[in-house]
């Protein structure tokens, strides 16, 4: 974000989906996040010993309106379109 310059303010299209960097570490940017106003926020993430995704990441998610999808619940995701709609399936949560 610090060197991005001018560049954010002339993304023209809002994404579908967002995959949030760093498993949802705590130095994410809400500014990003309300920018894009994604549907969905990806958090790809599994047990470790950070706290990611951290609850300051997915508080931005949720403020900016994204539906957010974590592996570390859902396991491996998989989205597809059917028609005008997008669907969302899992293989379910691996368990150690």
């Amino acid at each position: 974000m610090r060197n991005a310059g001018g560049a954010l303010s002339e993304l023209a299209n809002r994404p579908l989906l967002l995959k949030v960097a760093h498993h949802g570490s705590a130095d994410q940017s809400s500014q990003l996040f309300d920018l894009l106003s994604a549907d969905v926020a990806i958090f790809s993430v599994g047990q470790n010993p950070y706290g990611h995704p951290t609850k300051k990441a997915l508080d931005q998610a949720a403020v900016s309106g994204s539906i957010i999808v974590r592996t570390d619940e859902l396991g491996s995701i998989a989205f597809r379109f059917e028609g005008q709609a997008w669907k969302i399936s899992s293989a379910g949560k691996l368990t150690a």
